[in-house]
């Protein structure tokens, strides 16, 4: 992979270790120098075989990530975020999940489809 010395980064200063991992496989997939942080993946000269190279890079360290979450955040700083929510939501206890008797009633309503995947994540969050 590229290394973070080589490019030019737009958008922001501080770069934690996922900034600095995504930008790293985004400018290694599409082989340029300079990269924003609301670049536009398909944009910049993505199509649907380098996103494939772009998510194998990215589950090497984030395993946590889908392929639908790259069509979803589909800029660095997107993916960043998504990483950072999934490694934060992983970390919580299973005894919270554990405690909250409704979690039984909330995948019910998602698999009858009363609740998108979305919602139901974001439920399981609070």
């Amino acid at each position: 992979m590229k290394e973070l010395e080589q490019l030019t980064i737009l958008g922001k200063s501080e770069l934690d270790d996922i900034d600095r991992y995504v930008l790293r496989a985004w400018a290694t997939v599409l082989d340029c120098d300079k990269v924003g942080m609301q670049d536009m993946f398909f944009e910049n000269g993505g199509n649907s075989i380098l996103a494939g190279e772009f998510f194998t890079l990215l589950q090497e360290q984030y395993p946590c990530l889908t392929v639908v979450d790259l069509y979803a955040y589909s800029t660095p700083e997107g993916i960043c975020d998504c990483i950072r929510r999934k490694l934060d939501t992983s970390s919580h206890s299973l005894e919270t999940i554990e405690e909250d008797g409704d979690v039984e009633a909330l995948v019910s309503r998602y698999l009858s489809g009363e609740l998108a995947m979305d919602e139901l994540s974001a439920l399981l969050d609070e």
